[in-house]
C-alpha cells in the first residue's frame, strides 16, 4: 500500500506541473528527468489519460536500457488498459534498443493484438532500424491493417539484401503483399528496384500497378528516365505509356519534358489511332 501510495504521489506531482507550467516548459523539464523517482512516476503516469502522452514523450529522450527493460515488463503484463500497451510500443522505438525487438516482433506478428499496438510496434521496428525485424515487417505486407506502418518502416531499414528480397516478394501470389511490397520500394527508392518496378506495372491486380507507379515516381534517376521512355516509345498498351508519362512528368526535367513532345508524333498506335497527339502528351505532362 505504501509503494502504491508513493506512485500516485510521483503522478500527482506531474499532473501538478502540467496545470503550472507551459506546455513547452513542461515537456521540457519531463524530458530532463534522470532520477529513478522521476523515471517512475513518468511509467506509472502512463496509465493515466491526461499525462500518457507527456509522459510517452519524455520516456522515449531517456536512452536507457533499465527503462527499456521496465517498459517491455510492462508490456507482456496482463489487464493493462490498451492505450498503455500503444503507448510502451511507441516509446520502444523512440529510446531504440534492440533489446525491445523480439516483444515488438511478437506483438506484429499476432494478429489478435490491438492494430494500433501492432502498427506502433511496426513503426518502432523501422526506428530501430534491425535487420532482424526485415522478415517480420515484410510479412506484415500482407496485412491490410498495418502494411503502410510496416511499408513505412522498412524503408527505414538500409540493406541491399531487403531490397532483393522484396524484389522476389513482388511475385508472391498474394495481392495484398505485393501491393505492400511496392509500398515498401517506394520508401527505399533505389535505384535498383526500376527493372522490377517496371514489370510490376504489368500486375494483373490494378492496386499493385498503382503502387508500382507511385513507387517510380519517387525513384529520381537517369536510369528511370530512360526506362519510362522506352516504355513510352516501344509499347503498344495504352495503360502502361499513360502510366510512364505520369511516372517521367514527375521526375523529369525540362529536358524530358521536350523529349516527351518530340516523341508524340513518333509514339506507337494508341487503340487503333495512328499516333499519340501532342495534346494527349501534354495531358500527361499535366498530371491529366
Amino acid at each position: 500500500h505504501k509503494k502504491e501510495e508513493k506512485n500516485s504521489k510521483g503522478v500527482e506531482m506531474i499532473r501538478t506541473l502540467k496545470r503550472n507550467l507551459s506546455g513547452r516548459e513542461f515537456h521540457e523539464l519531463l524530458g530532463q528527468t534522470k532520477s529513478e523517482a522521476g523515471i517512475k512516476s513518468l511509467i506509472d503516469s502512463l496509465e493515466d489519460d491526461e499525462l500518457r502522452w507527456s509522459a510517452a514523450l519524455a520516456l522515449g529522450k531517456i536512452r536507457s536500457k533499465k527503462v527499456t527493460r521496465t517498459l517491455i515488463e510492462l508490456f507482456t503484463a496482463p489487464r493493462k488498459g490498451v492505450d498503455v500497451y500503444r503507448s510502451i510500443a511507441w516509446i520502444l522505438g523512440e529510446i531504440g534498443h534492440e533489446e525491445a525487438i523480439p516483444v515488438l516482433t511478437e506483438t506484429l506478428e499476432n494478429p489478435s493484438k490491438d492494430v494500433e499496438i501492432r502498427r506502433n510496434a511496426a513503426q518502432s521496428l523501422g526506428k530501430i532500424g534491425s535487420v532482424e525485424a526485415a522478415e517480420s515487417l515484410v510479412e506484415a505486407l500482407r496485412d491490410e491493417g498495418v502494411r503502410q506502418n510496416a511499408a513505412q518502416a522498412l524503408g527505414k531499414i538500409k540493406s541491399a539484401y531487403l531490397v532483393e528480397y522484396l524484389h522476389a516478394c513482388l511475385w508472391n501470389k498474394d495481392p495484398g503483399m505485393r501491393q505492400g511490397v511496392t509500398w515498401a520500394l517506394r520508401e527505399i527508392a533505389s535505384e535498383k528496384s526500376i527493372e522490377p518496378l517496371a514489370k510490376a506495372l504489368e500486375d494483373e491486380e490494378e492496386k499493385v500497378r498503382d503502387g508500382a507507379t507511385w513507387a517510380l515516381r519517387h525513384i529520381f534517376s537517369p536510369k528511370n528516365e530512360d526506362k519510362m521512355l522506352e516504355i513510352l516509345t516501344t509499347r503498344e498498351e495504352e495503360e502502361i505509356r499513360e502510366r510512364a508519362a505520369k511516372i517521367l512528368f514527375r521526375i523529369g526535367g525540362p529536358e524530358v519534358r521536350r523529349q516527351l513532345k518530340e516523341l508524340s508524333p513518333k509514339l506507337p498506335p494508341k487503340n487503333g489511332q495512328e499516333e499519340m497527339t501532342t495534346i494527349e502528351v501534354d495531358k500527361e505532362l499535366k498530371g491529366g
